[in-house]
């Protein structure tokens, strides 16, 4: 599930519920990804519309009020069915309830989908219906506090924030995050081993040299002077990028050691 969240565009909190079954919230940001502020969903709808892309497993969002409860059902990316107990309005559509059971059953390999459409249209107890639907799918109890406040995840036991990341950082997250880990923060410290200094270190002498070279020789060749001169800054940059890292991760271990 983190591994699939990656590049969402929102940061997420997830919980084991059982060996099978994740719960996810999503975190609020002081800054939200820009696609989320102009989204006119929820952004844990937003985030899942994402995340099942592409994924086998369903997703169901669950929304839930003092008067109204809702779902919607996610599937490889796209929203397969919506549903919303009101406390103030009549029982729905009978057939638009049938579909959406049917949906509900498929999904989570249901043979008889009528108990779903019972319990869809019932009215009078949003926070119940909402409660058995997911009992007779089988699927976990809604954590204590939903509805209630948010964030409700922070509680349960190994319960982790995956942060937003960028493109580029997604993309980077998910070439080296192994299956069945839990993927790094993207500003988290990565011990570099010495083999990884030496070879830097090595490649920054090697390529400043043939910069200098290719510069100051008769016959400079502009590409190639350029070329050297470019990969010997992003190495620098490397370099000090994992050197300040580095120091930072000392000065916290300093701070909590003392």
């Amino acid at each position: 599930m983190a591994q699939a969240a990656l590049m969402c565009g929102v940061s997420l909190r997830t919980a084991p519920a059982t060996a099978t079954h994740t719960y996810v919230e999503a975190v609020p940001e002081a800054r939200p990804a820009k696609r989320s502020v102009l989204s006119t969903e929820d952004p844990l709808t937003t985030a899942a519309d994402n995340f099942t892309t592409g994924e086998k497993w369903p997703t169901l969002v669950l929304r839930r009020t003092p008067e109204r409860c809702g779902l919607t059902l996610f599937r490889k990316g796209r929203p397969l069915a919506t549903h919303e107990w009101n406390a103030t309005s009549p029982a729905p559509d009978h057939a638009t309830v049938t579909a959406t059971a049917e949906a509900l059953s498929r999904a989570f390999a249901l043979t008889d989908p009528r108990p779903l459409t019972h319990i869809l249209r019932s009215t009078g107890n949003p926070p119940r219906h909402q409660s058995d639907l997911l009992a007779a799918l089988s699927l976990p109890p809604l954590p204590p506090g939903f509805g209630d406040r948010p964030e409700v995840l922070d509680t349960l036991p190994d319960a982790r924030v995956l942060t937003r990341r960028g493109l580029l950082a997604g993309m980077r997250s998910t070439m080296t995050t192994q299956d069945g880990e839990h993927p790094r923060a993207p500003d988290g410290h990565e011990p570099r081993p010495p083999r990884w200094w030496v070879l830097r270190i090595l490649g920054l002498l090697l390529f400043t040299a043939a910069a200098v070279h290719a510069w100051s020789a008769p016959d400079s060749h502009p590409l190639r002077a350029t070329t050297a001169t470019l990969v010997s800054l992003y190495t620098a940059a490397r370099l000090t990028s994992a050197w300040r890292q580095r120091r930072r991760a000392r000065g916290g271990a300093a701070a909590a050691s003392e």
